[in-house]
């Protein structure tokens, strides 16, 4: 035998129980990034590249101008544009602002920007994102602080904006707009979406764009530099709050004891714990499990514990790789040791019932040991 066979037992998810899973919907859609454009400009209107339509989609603006450079309008594809945050920089020299729009443009369109009374230099950065229910959390800061107040204050290159969500899988994206002076990192596990610069020598405004996907609800600070770090920063950022999917979401954890590398002859637990964590009963569980290469099927070993679920349970064995389901595991067979299936390749547990969504109803376990050959 293999001296090092117990590594391929360490918590290998079967291939089969990922297929099984394909049918269940979840509690929450994806928000994903479509693309992104972006547009500098000296003169008001500020006409930018031609972005996609398509349904349900959610458009996201940053604009970086003079704080008295006031957009006064955003239109484009038809749809109703929302000043969702200003933040103006501590030195007023520059401004971050962020405009939203919800809809579903039948094509492609183009976004105008209608602005005036300060010097005309403006950058912008325009994304399309799909999966959104709703906009929220917006915020803004300035050296001065969050919501800082402008006119007067410190200069540095310490950027930051803390978001909160109250939702899995929300995104938070933040504007940066740091006057003349270039965004040089930003902090880890968020991704740049776009930047864009305009103006010239001491009138330029720069605006740079980040987002990142929050698994679970969440308070976090984005932090950036800039290259010289005597910024008259603003920064500005809201959060997307994900398409809600009513629902069952069917989630599998798969654990195995001992979970370290064995030698032969060492009998491997394998549990599967189900959760329904969607927002409304599963009515069809199946897991279907196949016995590990170069173990034995342990004859008598599945188990299952549906707690207070309420469902029933039928288990099935297969000895051709799931294509029959009538066989019966025999003690010795296909040359196993005593108490062993060499020839078992599939476990099948059908549920009977509704499993709920609520705990401590909505979970329950079913395994079954396997000894290394």
């Amino acid at each position: 035998m293999l001296p090092t066979l117990g590594v391929r037992h360490r918590l290998a998810v079967p291939i089969a129980l990922l297929l099984s899973l394909g049918w269940a919907t979840g509690a929450s859609a994806a928000i994903a990034r479509q693309e992104t454009v972006t547009a500098a400009s000296t003169a008001s209107p500020t006409t930018l590249p031609s972005i996609q339509g398509g349904t349900s989609q959610t458009y996201v603006l940053f604009i970086a101008t003079d704080p008295a450079n006031v957009v006064s309008a955003v239109s484009g594809g038809g749809l109703t544009w929302t000043l969702q945050k200003d933040q103006c920089g501590a030195k007023l020299v520059t401004a971050e602002r962020v405009w939203t729009a919800q809809g579903s443009p039948g094509s492609a369109f183009q976004v105008q920007i209608t602005y005036g009374g300060g010097s005309g230099e403006l950058a912008a950065v325009l994304s399309r994102y799909s999966g959104v229910a709703s906009v929220t959390g917006a915020a803004g800061e300035n050296t001065n602080g969050p919501g800082g107040s402008c006119g007067t204050g410190p200069a540095n290159g310490n950027v930051q904006l803390t978001l909160t969500s109250t939702q899995a899988n929300a995104v938070f994206t933040i504007g940066v707009a740091p006057n003349a002076e270039n965004v040089v990192s930003f902090k880890s596990g968020y991704a740049a979406v776009g930047s864009q610069s305009a103006g010239s020598s001491s009138k330029i405004q720069n605006t740079y764009v980040y987002d990142r996907t929050f698994a679970s609800p969440t308070t976090d600070q984005f932090t950036a530099t800039t290259d010289i770090g005597k910024a008259k920063w603003a920064t500005a950022g809201i959060v997307l709050v994900p398409t809600v999917v009513v629902g069952p979401n069917l989630t599998f954890a798969l654990s195995v004891n001992p979970s370290t590398s064995s030698p032969p002859g060492t009998d491997l637990a394998y549990t599967t714990t189900f959760t329904n964590s969607g927002t409304a009963p599963a009515q069809t569980v199946v897991i279907t499990d196949p016995v590990p290469a170069y173990t034995d099927f342990k004859v008598g070993s599945e188990t299952h514990n549906l707690g207070t679920t309420g469902l029933t349970v039928v288990v099935a064995y297969s000895n051709d790789g799931g294509s029959t389901w009538t066989y019966t595991p025999v003690s010795g067979a296909g040359g196993a040791p005593v108490g062993y299936d060499r020839l078992v390749t599939n476990i099948r547990w059908t549920f009977s019932g509704s499993l709920s969504q609520t705990a401590p109803n909505n979970t329950g376990t079913a395994g079954a040991t396997m000894r290394i050959r």
